[in-house]
C-alpha cells in the first residue's frame, strides 16, 4: 500500500467528527482525502447498539478509527472496505429478519388470544428497535451513496457497484 495517513494530516473539524463515538454518518471531502462515517446498529449480546465507524480513505487505501487506541489504522484497499460493510450489512440483514420474525409470532398470539402478560412491552421493543434500524441504515444509504459517486471513477470502482 505504501499509503500513510496521521490524524494530524486530517483536518481539526474533521478529526472531531471522527473521533466521536455517536457522529451520525455522512460523507466529506479534505484536502486529499476523504472521510465516511457510517452510524450503524449491531446486536449485541444486551441489545441493539448503534456504532460509528468512521473510515479516511487517501489514494485508494482505506483507515479506519480505531476507537481503543484513538489512531487512524490501515484497514486495506477499497475492496477490503466493501468487504467490511458487506458483512456488517449481511448480519444486519439476518438481525432485521430476525426481528420481523420475533414480532410476527407475538403478534399471532394477540390474533390466536394466547398472548403473555408482557406482550406489548416486546412488541414495542422490536418495534422501536425496528424504527431505529430503519433511520439509521437510511442517512447510512445517504452517505454511502455520496461515497460510491465521489469514487465511481476509480478503477477498482467495480467491487463498490453493490
Amino acid at each position: 500500500m505504501g499509503v500513510e495517513l496521521k490524524k494530524e494530516q486530517i483536518d481539526e473539524l474533521l478529526l472531531e467528527d471522527i473521533e466521536s463515538d455517536n457522529h451520525p454518518s455522512e460523507f466529506q471531502l479534505g484536502k486529499d482525502y476523504a472521510v465516511l462515517i457510517l452510524r450503524l446498529p449491531e446486536m449485541e449480546s444486551s441489545g441493539l447498539q448503534v456504532i460509528s465507524y468512521a473510515f479516511v480513505i487517501k489514494d485508494g487505501v482505506s483507515f479506519r478509527f480505531n476507537r481503543d487506541l484513538k489512531e487512524l489504522v490501515p484497514s486495506g484497499s477499497l475492496h477490503d472496505l466493501y468487504e467490511f460493510l458487506d458483512q456488517k450489512t449481511d448480519q444486519l440483514l439476518r438481525d432485521i429478519q430476525r426481528y420481523h420474525y420475533e414480532i410476527e409470532l407475538l403478534e399471532e398470539s394477540l390474533y390466536d388470544g394466547a398472548f403473555s402478560s408482557d406482550f406489548m412491552q416486546k412488541w414495542l421493543t422490536y418495534k422501536k428497535d425496528v424504527s431505529l434500524i430503519h433511520r439509521l441504515m437510511f442517512h447510512a444509504g445517504l452517505a454511502f451513496e455520496q461515497f460510491v459517486n465521489h469514487h465511481k471513477r476509480r478503477d477498482d470502482f467495480k467491487d463498490l457497484a453493490y
